[in-house]
Parts: structure tokens; sequence; C-alpha cells
């Protein structure tokens, strides 16, 4: 039975634009020895030629069970990212559903464009558009947590909003919103990248069907909704309106709303999570504030849909 597999790794968006040799080696070696090299042109009809297209230019990022890698196809001069995923244990799972989610939100406007995979024994190879940028926790990490600008984070509250809105309609849920997994271009293009924790649903009488699957949100605990934490049943889609409004909070306030040891207590007793008034640094508008609130809401039956950022 064929393995399919993977925990997230992010697009990371640097890159050099000469040849590494060490990450060529890398790449070739690995690949070679499972008797492959995608043709990206053929990849949008599955089919995969045996020429050798893609020439690797750097390695982007490494993590527990990914690397990515910059590369061009030598058919189209397209630039590319890879995201090699290694199969290890449970991550099977992951990656079968990575590749499905990617295939499911193709073409939404916001979500980073994914061009194929290819399967072996021990790895899968997953292709994307290679964005020319920064990861908003990088961009925020530069201007050592300065909040941005409202009006900047309100056209990226909007598209992200408008993305994952398309995703929720196609019944996707992206599981693991987060700073990391936002990317901004050098033509300020917004794309939210990396389904690896991506879950699924279907909607009953127009209602999302809840799940105990909270893979997500344990990655990244300073995202996590406050049902997550109670052993609860839990919709894909509230949990994606609460990583947003912390995403959005960080980027407006320049901070998290809490620390990890404050978390279970401020949840407790508290229908939102609130919000710090205005001061020299940071003045936000009274609407931004109420749609802010409104997806930091604790009860996720009261927790606005990420449409409310559109």
């Amino acid at each position: 039975m064929r393995e399919t597999c993977v925990p997230p790794t992010r697009l990371t968006p640097f890159c050099t634009h000469h040849h590494s040799s060490e990450a060529w080696e890398t790449f070739m070696d690995i690949l070679m020895k499972e008797r492959f090299i995608p043709q990206l042109s053929a990849m949008h009809e599955g089919n995969f030629g045996p020429p050798p297209s893609l020439e690797v230019l750097d390695v982007l990022g490494k993590g527990t069970y990914a690397t990515i890698f910059a590369a061009i196809d030598r058919i189209t001069q397209k630039e590319v990212a890879v995201k090699r995923l290694h199969h290890k244990g449970d991550n099977c799972r992951r990656i079968y559903n990575e590749i499905r989610a990617n295939e499911l939100v193709g073409g939404v406007t916001g979500v980073c464009p994914y061009y194929g995979h290819r399967s072996f024994q021990k790895i899968t190879c997953l292709v994307f558009e290679k964005i020319d940028g920064i990861d908003l926790y990088s961009l925020m990490e530069q201007r050592n947590f300065q909040p941005l600008p409202e009006r900047k984070v309100r056209k990226i509250a909007s598209i992200v909003g408008g993305a994952l809105s398309e995703c929720h309609r196609r019944g996707v849920s992206h599981r693991d919103v987060k700073l990391e997994n936002i990317m901004v271009d050098v033509n300020d293009n917004i794309f939210l990248i990396d389904f690896g924790l991506a879950s699924f649903f279907q909607s009953y009488e127009g209602e999302e069907a809840p799940t105990d699957d909270i893979c997500g949100s344990i990655e990244t605990p300073q995202y996590m909704a406050p049902e997550c934490t109670q052993d609860k049943f839990v919709r894909g889609t509230e949990t994606d309106s609460w990583a947003l409004g912390i995403t959005l909070f960080a980027l407006i306030f320049g901070a998290f709303p809490y620390s990890l040891n404050e978390m279970m207590s401020l949840f407790e007793g508290r229908d939102v999570v609130p919000l710090p008034p205005d001061d020299d640094k940071v003045t936000v508008s009274k609407d931004f504030r109420c749609r802010l609130q409104r997806l930091l809401s604790v009860d996720p039956s009261k927790r606005a849909g990420v449409e409310i950022m559109m």
C-alpha cells in the first residue's frame, strides 16, 4: 500500500539567485535515488515527463519533516518552491491531506498557487509558486514588533479573510492560520500558505459537522481557540476565525494578547479577549476593534466568521 503524507513546514520566501552546489547535490541525490525529476509543465494534468526540467537553485528552509527548495523549470522558466516531505509514522495521512487540500482550494485568490505533486516510497514532493517576499512573522521581527498601520492590517485581513471564506465554502479548514503562514510579496500581494494541517468537513442542513481533530491548534498553542483546550468537539471554520483574530491582534498591537501561562485563566469568565486601549503608539478605529473582538469571542457559537473581515 502506498504511503502518502506531513505536518507543516512553511514556504519561506528567501532565495538566492545563484546555483547552490550543495542544494543541487542534496536534491538530486534524493530524487535520483527515487528515479524521478518532475516536469512542472505537465503537472497540471498529473503527467510527469522523463526529461529533467527542474533546476534547483537553493535550499529555502528545513524542518523536522520537510525541506523547501527553490527551483526553476527549464521549460517554462518559472521559479517554483519544491516541498519535499518524508513519510514518517502518522505523517502519511497529513501529506495526503495537504495534497487534497491544495487541490480543493486551487485558484482561490490569496492562496499560494499549487502545481502538483509526486509520491515515492519514502518521500513526496509538492510544487508551488515561489513567492518573492516575506512571511508576516519575519516582517514583524524586522520591525522589532512595532504595530503595523491599521490600513495595512485591514488589507491583510480582507485578503486572508476572503481566502479562508472560499476555502471554507469548498469544505476545507486551514487549521494553522498564523503569522508564519501568511506572506506578502514585493508587490504587496498577500498569500495564505501551508495547508499541511488542513482538515475537511461537510455541512448538514447548513451547519458544519463538528470534529474531535484539533491537530493544527496543538502545533501553535498561542493561536489555539478556547474550545480546543476543553476536550470538546470543534469546528475548523471557527478555529480558523479565532486564529485569524489572534494573527490580526499581533499585527495591529505588536504583541500577542496573552502569554501561554495566562491563556487558560484569561478564557475563564470572559466573553471576549480584551483589546488594549489606544495610546500614543497605537490608535485603532472603533469599527476595526468591533470586528476583531467578534473574531475573539470565547464562545465559538457567538464568534464571527472570517467573512467579517472581508
